[in-house]
């Protein structure tokens, strides 16, 4: 318990002055206990590593995108996101492989109305039918150049960016798996970097990148 209010503390601390992030998170309904021995990992938990590696995948491949058809400042940031995303893709699978954790164990079935947990933070049952979006917005965007291009990347990347920092401040704060705790918060600190140049670039394309209260999307 000692080493769990320790990663709590460290993720209000790197969360200071982000105290809005808190308005659109999802609380777990019940209390989760560490798994014990013959037992796999949390759902909840199983749930957030999924979730957490399919909407990774996204971000590098319209990473990828921009970086063959964005303006420079687009280009340079869709970089380092590729960069980042492939980093934690291959932390995310390390973590998957050594947890055993399956695939199916995130996957969202829109007639259930998604999961709970960290990825509950990410999908409400409302808006569960809108997880598959993510192919329909890289089609769209294949579809644009020049400032439409880099304007509607901006804008998609700052929404996903917004449901990451409620998705691994969840699982930081409700998680008893310690190290997975560890790494919900210091990828978080990551992610809201990346969050603060989106919007940099948003304000310059007259985005309004303050949390509206939005429903989730991805």
């Amino acid at each position: 318990m000692r080493k769990i209010a320790l990663v709590g503390a460290l993720g209000m601390a790197i969360l200071t002055g982000h105290a809005w992030a808190q308005a659109n998170l999802r609380p777990d309904p019940s209390a989760r206990v560490p798994p014990q021995p013959g037992q796999g990992l949390p759902i909840e938990d199983a749930q957030f590593l999924a979730t957490a590696q399919r909407i990774n995948k996204l971000v590098g491949s319209m990473a990828r995108l921009a970086t063959e058809r964005g303006g420079q400042d687009v280009k340079a940031l869709a970089a380092k996101l590729d960069t980042e995303h492939q980093r934690l893709d291959g932390e995310l699978q390390k973590i998957i492989s050594a947890r055993g954790v399956s695939g199916s164990s995130g996957e969202i079935n829109p007639r259930e109305g998604g999961p709970g947990g960290a990825a509950g933070a990410l999908t409400s049952p409302k808006n569960a039918a809108a997880v598959g979006r993510g192919e329909q917005v890289l089609k769209e965007l294949s579809g644009l150049d020049g400032e439409a291009f880099d304007r509607r990347w901006v804008q998609e990347q700052l929404g996903i960016h917004e449901r990451l920092v409620d998705l691994y401040q969840t699982e930081a704060s409700h998680s008893p798996d310690t190290e997975l705790a560890k790494f919900a918060i210091t990828t978080l600190n990551h992610i809201q970097v990346h969050r603060g140049v989106l919007r940099d670039l948003g304000r310059r394309y007259g985005l309004k990148v303050e949390r509206t209260g939005q429903p989730p999307q991805y």
